[in-house]
C-alpha cells in the first residue's frame, strides 16, 4: 500500500484505533482509556504525532535517565494470570504503559505511551463470553472519567531504540512519544521504567511479540471495507507465529444502543484461531462503523504500590501484500 500524504497515515490509525489507547477500567471493552466519545478529539494529536522530525529521540539524551530508573527501582509484583481485556480492579489505581508498532508498505510507526486513573467500578460495560472470545456491550452514556493519576517519567528502550512519555497536567494524558521505523521483530527484550509520582516507581521487561502476517481471510484493498458475515464462524490463519498472543479485534460503534466489540485471543504459535458465530452476532446491526483487526501482543500485570499495572507490548498484523491487516468492516447477512 502506497502512503499518499499524512491524511491518509491519519486515517489509516483511526481506522485501527481501537486496539492501540491505554486501558482505563477495570472492563474496558475497546480497551482504551481515551474512547469515551469526548476524548476522540484526541485522535488528532495522536496522529499529529507521527512526525519523525518532532519525535525522533536522542539515545545519548535519554539513556543515562532510563538506566537511572532500573536501577535505582526495584521490581514490582507480577500477575501473570491477568488480561488487559477484562482486569479485575484490585487496587486503588489502575493503568497502563505500552509500546505499539505498526507497519505499512511504505512505513511503520512505534509509539510509546501511558494513561493511569481510578478505576471504573462498577463498569458500564457487559462482557459476554464465547470460548477464545469475548464481546462487550456498552451503554451509549458513558459515566464520568475518573480523574488522570501520573508515574512521572515514563521511559522504554528496545533494540538500541529508547523513548520516553511525560504527564502534562494541561491535558491528563501521557502525549505518545513516536518514531517513523519498525524497532522489533519479535522476540526482543523491551525494559519499561517510571520514575514515580502518584504512582510509586516501577520497572519491568517484556519478551516483543512476534509480527504476524494475515492469511486468512483475504482482505479487500486498504481503500475497501471488510464484509463480517453474520451466522458463520469466521476461520483467521496467520504465519510469523513465536512470542506473545494472536488478538482478533471486531468492534462497532456509533449505533443508538451503544458500542460492542469482540475480543478474541489465541497462542501466536497456534497459526489460527475461530471467531464463532455466537459471538460475531453479538455485534449490533445498527452501528455506524465497525472494524477487523489482526495484531499480536505481550504483556503483564504487575502492582506498583496501590495501583495495577499493565505493561504491554502491540503490533498490528500485516497481509501478504505488506499493508496494515485492520480494515473499515461492515456486517452481513
Amino acid at each position: 500500500m502506497r502512503i499518499a500524504s499524512l491524511a491518509a497515515l491519519s486515517a489509516l490509525l483511526m481506522a485501527c484505533d481501537d486496539t492501540r489507547r491505554v486501558p482505563s477500567g477495570p472492563v474496558n471493552p475497546r480497551p482504551t482509556t481515551r474512547d469515551a466519545g469526548a476524548r476522540d478529539d484526541a485522535r488528532a494529536s495522536d496522529a499529529a504525532a507521527v512526525s519523525p522530525d518532532a519525535n525522533a529521540l536522542e539515545d545519548a539524551a535519554i539513556a543515562p535517565r532510563f538506566d537511572a530508573q532500573i536501577a535505582d527501582t526495584a521490581v514490582p509484583q507480577v500477575d501473570a494470570s491477568a488480561s488487559p481485556d477484562a482486569a479485575v480492579a484490585t487496587a486503588r489505581y489502575y493503568g497502563s504503559v505500552f509500546v505499539s508498532q505498526t507497519a505499512y508498505t511504505a512505513v511503520a510507526v512505534t509509539s510509546l505511551t501511558a494513561g493511569f486513573s481510578e478505576p471504573l467500578s462498577p463498569s458500564p460495560c457487559t462482557p459476554l463470553v464465547f470460548g477464545a472470545c469475548t464481546a462487550y456491550r456498552c451503554p451509549a452514556s458513558q459515566p464520568a472519567t475518573p480523574p488522570p493519576a501520573e508515574a512521572g517519567l515514563v521511559t522504554a528502550r528496545i533494540s538500541g531504540q529508547s523513548f520516553s512519555t511525560a504527564f502534562s497536567a494541561a491535558t491528563g494524558y501521557y502525549q505518545p512519544q513516536t518514531v517513523m521505523q519498525r524497532v522489533w521483530t519479535g522476540g526482543e527484550r523491551i525494559d519499561f521504567a517510571a520514575s514515580g509520582g502518584r504512582i510509586p516507581a516501577f520497572a519491568h521487561a517484556l519478551t516483543a511479540p512476534s509480527l504476524l502476517t494475515l492469511s486468512q481471510p483475504a482482505l479487500p484493498p486498504p481503500q475497501d471495507s471488510y464484509l463480517i458475515v453474520r451466522g458463520s464462524d469466521l476461520a483467521v490463519r496467520w504465519t510469523g507465529a513465536g512470542s506473545g498472543e494472536a488478538v482478533i479485534t471486531m468492534g462497532g460503534s456509533g449505533g443508538p444502543s451503544g458500542s460492542t466489540s469482540v475480543t478474541c485471543v489465541f497462542p501466536s504459535n497456534a497459526g489460527a484461531g475461530t471467531v464463532p458465530s455466537a459471538a460475531i452476532g453479538a455485534l449490533p446491526s445498527d452501528g455506524t462503523r465497525y472494524s477487523f483487526t489482526l495484531s499480536s501482543r505481550a504483556y503483564d500485570q504487575i502492582r506498583a504500590g496501590d495501583a495495577d499495572v499493565f505493561v504491554q507490548a502491540y503490533a498490528n498484523a500485516t497481509t501478504p501484500q505488506g499493508d496494515n491487516a485492520s480494515r473499515i468492516a461492515r456486517l452481513g447477512p
